[in-house]
């Protein structure tokens, strides 16, 4: 009669035979010919799932026979992480999975094995199925584990998170508020200024809070990618998004106050900077913080939720803002009826995303009134400024036109223009004049 522990032994013999020449065989081995490519993709994951099932019995032998004691490390996780070079978060994933599948899902383990189910399925159904005790009842319960089996059988490992969370809902309504309460708890927002003056923002939103963000930036992104010209990244465009959200509610006065005062932001500068003069010093941002060139103190000057301090060079304040600088609420009411959105050629964002450019820089005493102002977005009145960009308004066609120093019609995207040899301006007068 056929011995079946020696057939078993026999297959025990082949496979491990097989590892090892996985192992040793040479790349030239596994070449993947012409036309081969997604079935030597599909077997290799396959294989893949074998060897995370195998690796998740391994572990589990591991902890259970105290092996890893024998090395030194302070736990199995930290067992895990070294000998399998494993980050220390993978390794988290594994060693809580292999212990998952070994004590409450055995019927999960043998899905994993016969290819019934992926290691991210696996992952997912150990992290969320057991995450608490009413849940570890209801995977208990008979039929419970195989539920949840055939749910994951079912959809694909990214859908399964959002499939198990119903499920949650279903077993465990009081774990889920907890759970929910404990995420709003994690949020954070840190900000932080760098040596260059740049500033490092880092965070976690709870899901409500996050997706309200990400539905304004989103907005505000779609916008931008749709403009003729736009030659921003998305991440730029989701960065002066938020900055954007940022100016709003200071334009808005929907920030709290501080000591009965509209939050600010102070803007040092000297008239010699101010009017362009060579040799200016350079403006600040707050007394000893960022230096600024002129040519952005010269349009943070027309911001109106930056109030210039300028200075006269024997250190006296000539001026604490311009009354007249701000636009008031029914002035930008009245060019918002006019030009809808930023006037810049190509571009149209929205009136909420747009500053009042004054047409002559209030640097060099333009006016606050309906003729001597035009919307433009942030990414475009930085533009201007920087390229001293003439705009002035055609009666002809209600239009503007927008000019470099030396007269030329802009035209063209900035690209063109650097390609042209265009430049920006420095803290001085840069004349364009040749340029073509």
């Amino acid at each position: 009669m056929f011995d079946t522990r020696e057939g078993v032994r026999g297959v025990e013999l082949a496979v491990r035979a097989a590892l090892d020449l996985l192992l040793t065989a040479p790349a030239s081995a596994f070449e993947v010919g012409p036309g081969e490519g997604a079935e030597s993709a599909q077997v290799a994951q396959l294989l893949i799932e074998r060897l995370c099932a195998l690796r998740a019995d391994a572990v589990a032998a591991v902890e259970a026979e105290g092996a890893w004691r024998t090395t030194g490390a302070t736990s199995v996780g930290a067992w895990t992480r070294d000998a399998l070079g494993l980050t220390g978060a993978e390794a988290g994933t594994v060693v809580r999975t292999s212990r998952a599948v070994h004590s409450a899902l055995p019927l999960t383990r043998e899905a994993l094995w016969a290819g019934a189910l992926t290691w991210a399925h696996v992952t997912t159904l150990a992290r969320q199925a057991l995450a608490t005790p009413a849940r570890r009842a209801a995977v208990a319960e008979p039929g419970g584990e195989r539920t949840l089996v055939e749910i994951g059988r079912s959809v694909a490992p990214h859908d399964l998170r959002q499939v198990l969370a119903s499920w949650a809902h279903g077993v465990d309504a009081a774990g889920v508020v907890a759970e929910e309460q404990e995420l709003f708890a994690q949020r954070r927002v840190t900000l932080a200024s760098t040596l260059d003056g740049m500033w490092h923002l880092e965070g976690l939103l709870d899901p409500i809070g996050g997706a309200a963000l990400a539905a304004a930036l989103d907005s505000v992104v779609r916008a931008g990618l749709g403009a003729a010209g736009e030659e921003r990244t998305v991440v730029q465009l989701r960065a002066d998004a938020l900055v954007d959200l940022a100016r709003a509610s200071l334009d808005a006065g929907a920030v709290p106050r501080a000591g009965g005062i509209r939050p600010h932001v102070l803007l040092h500068i000297s008239s010699d900077t101010l009017e362009g003069r060579p040799g200016a010093p350079p403006a600040e941002l707050g007394p000893g913080r960022l230096a600024l060139s002129g040519v952005l103190a010269r349009m943070l000057a027309c911001d109106a939720t930056v109030t210039p301090v300028v200075w006269t060079p024997t250190g006296r304040v000539l001026d604490l803002g311009r009354t007249t600088r701000s636009v008031p609420p029914w002035l930008r009411l009245a060019v918002i009826a006019r030009d809808h959105g930023c006037v810049f050629p190509g571009c149209g964002r929205a009136a909420i995303w747009c500053d009042c450019h004054h047409v002559v820089w209030w640097s060099r005493g333009g006016e606050t009134s309906l003729a001597g102002l035009c919307l433009l977005c942030r990414y475009h009145h930085r533009m201007v400024h920087e390229y001293d960009l003439a705009i002035t308004h055609s009666a002809e066609d209600s239009g503007w036109q927008f000019t470099f120093p030396d007269g030329t019609p802009m035209r063209g995207p900035p690209s063109r223009w650097r390609g042209q040899g265009r430049r920006r301006r420095s803290g001085a007068e840069v004349s364009c004049a040749g340029c073509e």
